[in-house]
């Protein structure tokens, strides 16, 4: 994960920082970075999409209660991780990244290895998505919030996020069918 303090320094240059902005940051890094790297940001980049949407929301999280901050967070950084998509795509990179998963208590070199194949499939799954549709499907999936809190997050009306998570879940169902079919394939 980041360097959080080091990007807490970064924040201080500007001067319309305060001492919420820094408590909301130390605060709320993990979470914001974790939900980089889910939205599809690879490790070498999250840091500085984090940052940037540390900064958009900088104005506006004062008036925020402390309920919302993490959905407006996410919200935010929906925002920053397309625009940053945007920027990568017309430079021609190509990122493709999920945060790792749970961490297992006391993971030996099976389960190591077992768990960098998860993330990996994990990753090659959530490609397959559109960014509306990967951004419901995390915050339902594995955020675990409603429908009425996904639209509220992301601006859209809770049918429309109903309608993305199923689209979600019908397109990774699939896939991951096909999966299964070619390596039941492989193992005869």
């Amino acid at each position: 994960m980041g360097n959080a303090s080091a990007l807490v320094c970064n924040l201080h240059s500007s001067p319309m920082t305060d001492a919420r902005l820094e408590h909301h940051y130390r605060q709320h890094f993990a979470y914001v970075w974790k939900s980089a790297r889910r939205l599809g940001v690879s490790e070498v980049d999250a840091d500085d999409v984090v940052q940037e949407a540390f900064l958009v929301a900088r104005d506006l999280l004062d008036a925020k209660s402390p309920a919302d901050v993490r959905s407006f967070l996410f919200g935010v950084l929906y925002n920053v991780v397309r625009r940053h998509r945007r920027r990568l795509k017309s430079s021609r990179e190509n990122t493709n990244a999920v945060d790792d998963l749970p961490d297992a208590s006391a993971p030996g070199p099976t389960s190591s290895t077992d768990r960098r194949e998860a993330v990996r499939l994990l990753e090659r799954l959530l490609a397959l998505l559109n960014d509306e549709q990967r951004a419901v499907f995390v915050l339902a999936e594995i955020e675990q919030k409603k429908l009425r809190e996904i639209g509220q997050i992301l601006g859209i009306p809770p049918n429309t996020a109903a309608s993305r998570l199923r689209l979600a879940r019908t397109k990774l169902a699939e896939a991951a069918h096909r999966i299964q079919a070619q390596e039941g394939w492989r193992s005869r």
